[in-house]
């Protein structure tokens, strides 16, 4: 068949295939009050969502050849030949454009579209994501079966818990469809947020009773809010925030089987587990009076406390999305900009800063408002701007339930956790000689 004529449409279908995503065609319809996809314009003003018409045959034939196209340049370049639905930013002639995540089954394709995704994938790895809008069990049952190497799902739970779904997500799920589903997989991630000690270890103990090691892991999630999110949002991420400890922990009791428990509990977490190879990096490349460390949140508290030795001063920048998210993800060469700018306002000599290369992660090396570093050097030609290759290990948000529980043992853990809000100002200050 012929390309789309729409060349914004072949554009969007061509970057899906190049970054092994399906554009999405529709605004999710779950609308979960916590999702910063329902708020992008909001939130990142200079960040425009993309989306693509519903997916006709003409339409689903092109991706489909141009998917193919790519899993031969993968294959010849030796890239992860994964395939995902999940959400990825782009830099564009139009500035920064946003490809939300694909719920691909309720994103207008039928079964038989559905299977050609993972029959494309055939050998490899196609993980499909979904919160379970749309979505019949003996569909999933079928892919599991005829594709048991291939076919793999990310069922985004979030909770079973009736009172908090009614409140924050789609109240038409079927909740025991998505418990069907999770006896019905093999080797998928059930996707489950903390929302308290116990909804947690309530969701938890269902998963793990009800299916087995070969049914699917765990991957538990901190509760984010942005500087959109309703107020019912950011006090159920406030009252997590206080329970995390006794959560991990409760959550660890429960485990009986060897299935992976991944979790995503907040950024300190991560930089902790990461705490010597940061610390060797920075030994390795700090130590001069006229410098300073720029760093995420969730990785202040480590660098600070942890890092003492390391003798330049540390300044967390506040992330676009504002809020509790901590990820350097989410760091931007204007919250830097904003930075130096305070900390040279004091009086201080500042010739140098480092930065993490994580807020530049998007191709190209931009970060989520569109920014290169070289906007930092233009505002400030006097100084050496260091962008650390910091290692993706240390960049990830995402940790085993071990290491969580090995954050809270530590007798010194209440040194290192990420304070609920941070501000680039008032980090910055204190930083003035």
């Amino acid at each position: 068949m012929a390309e789309p004529r729409d060349p914004i449409v072949h554009k969007r279908l061509v970057h899906g295939a190049r970054f092994r995503t399906l554009p999405l065609n529709v605004r999710c319809r779950a609308r979960c009050a916590f999702c910063y996809e329902s708020r992008v314009a909001e939130v990142l003003p200079r960040v425009r969502t993309e989306y693509i018409p519903r997916y006709d045959e003409a339409r689903f034939d092109a991706f489909r050849r141009m998917h193919s196209r790519a899993l031969q340049w993968e294959t010849d370049t030796g890239r992860d030949p994964a395939f995902a639905t999940l959400p990825t930013f782009e830099r564009t002639p139009r500035g920064m454009a946003h490809f939300p995540c694909c719920d691909v089954f309720s994103a207008g394709l039928s079964h038989g579209q559905i299977e050609e995704l993972v029959r494309m994938r055939d050998g490899d790895v196609c993980l499909l994501y979904t919160v379970g809008l749309d979505m019949d069990p003996d569909f999933i049952a079928h892919l599991t079966n005829t594709y048991p190497q291939t076919f793999r799902l990310h069922l985004s739970i979030v909770t079973f818990d009736p009172t908090i779904r009614q409140q924050l997500m789609h109240p038409d799920i079927d909740v025991d469809a998505l418990r069907r589903v999770c006896s019905l997989t093999q080797g998928a991630t059930f996707f489950v947020m903390l929302f308290s000690e116990e909804q947690l270890a309530a969701d938890v103990d269902q998963i793990l009773s009800g299916t087995s090691p070969a049914n699917g892991g765990l991957f538990l999630h901190k509760l984010y809010y942005d500087r959109r999110s309703p107020q019912r949002v950011v006090d159920y991420a406030s009252h997590a925030e206080q329970c995390r400890k006794a959560a991990v922990r409760r959550v660890a009791r429960l485990a009986h089987d060897a299935r992976p428990i991944m979790c995503s509990l907040g950024g300190d977490i991560q930089a902790y587990t990461r705490r010597f190879e940061i610390y060797s990096m920075l030994a390795s490349c700090t130590g001069q009076a006229d410098e300073a460390i720029l760093c995420s949140p969730g990785a202040f508290p480590v660098i600070d406390q942890f890092c003492r030795r390391v003798p330049s001063p540390v300044v967390p920048l506040a992330g676009a999305f504002g809020g509790n998210v901590d990820l350097v993800q989410g760091l931007t060469a204007r919250a830097a900009i904003e930075a130096i700018e305070v900390i040279r306002s004091g009086g201080r000599t500042l010739r140098r800063v480092l930065l993490p290369d994580g807020m530049f992660w998007i191709e190209g090396g931009y970060d989520v408002n569109g920014d290169q570093v070289g906007a930092i050097a233009e505002r400030f030609a006097d100084l050496e701007i260091v962008v650390l290759p910091v290692p993706q290990p240390v960049i990830c948000s995402v940790v085993e339930l071990g290491d969580c529980v090995a954050f809270f043992d530590d007798p010194d853990h209440a040194k290192f956790e990420t304070p609920i809000a941070t501000s680039t100002r008032s980090r910055a200050e204190q930083a003035r000689p």
